[in-house]
This record gives structure tokens, sequence and C-alpha cells, in this order.
């Protein structure tokens, strides 16, 4: 993933993971408002090898890395890629002391209806799904929200 990213074009661009969509135009002025620390998730998260991927990271470091839109530089993404030991997530690293991050609000969890998902991510800049959420419907509203492919999607 964070070799396609180093093939954008844009000098900015958002990342995030798979699951996430941006449902509305955004720019460096939405909100900063998440909160969760390495620490946090050194000591709770459900899979030991994040919970040691997160515990080399500084326990007072807010972790961006998994649910966590984010807007980046491509050159400062570059900087820090090289000088990555591969031992922190790379949005954590990146992350830190920056302002301009981003946090779903919503999260698409089960089976909706058009009109349920449409009213669910109305007024949100982003919203992510579940694996469970998927269904006609939801194709629908994506295919509606984002008619034309990005030219950074990969295969």
């Amino acid at each position: 993933m964070q070799l396609k990213v180093l093939q954008c074009p844009d000098p900015v661009f958002l990342y995030s993971n798979d699951d996430y969509y941006a449902a509305e135009d955004f720019d460096y002025q939405l909100p900063h408002y998440y909160d969760t620390t390495c620490r946090d998730l050194a000591t709770r998260h459900p899979m030991k090898g994040y919970r040691a991927m997160y515990n080399n990271c500084l326990s007072d470091w807010l972790n961006f890395d998994v649910h966590t839109p984010m807007i980046m530089e491509r050159e400062r993404f570059k900087t820090t890629f090289e000088s990555m030991d591969g031992q922190t997530p790379i949005k954590t690293t990146y992350g830190q002391g920056l302002t301009g991050y981003y946090l779903t609000d919503v999260k698409i969890r089960g089976i909706h209806t058009r009109a349920e998902i449409e009213y669910k991510t109305r007024g949100r800049p982003f919203f992510s799904t579940h694996d469970s959420a998927v269904n006609q419907d939801l194709v629908s509203f994506l295919q509606n929200l984002y008619p034309y492919a990005s030219p950074c999607e990969g295969n």
C-alpha cells in the first residue's frame, strides 16, 4: 500500500484504509478529535502482533494506524517511509506533531437499505463500512458517490 501511495501524482492526498470513504468535500479545517494512544492499543488490541507493533511506538503518541483517514503530504510521507525501520506503523509515525487528522464518525455495519445509508452518512465528512454491510444497496450508494475511478486507485 505504501508503494502505491508513493506513486500517487498528487502532492497532498487522503490516506485511509480500504473501508473508509469521503462522503463530501473536505479540507484541512475538519476537526481533530482522535485521542487513542499507542499505549491504549499496546495493552488492549485483540491481536498479539498489533499489540507488539504499537508497543514499539512511544507510549504517548497518538495512534493513527488503522481507523484514521489522514491528509498527508507525499514528500513528507516519502521521507517518513524511507526512514522507517518496519517496527512502527507508518501513519502513526508520520502523524506525530501534525494537525489535520480526520476520523470517521459513523461505521456502517450490517445490511441497510440505500435510504438508511444515505441517512446515516448525511452531513458527515467520512464513513466506514464493515464486511457485514456489503449488499447491492451499499454498492449502488458507493457507485453514485464515486462515479469515476481515482487515478491513485490500485488493482
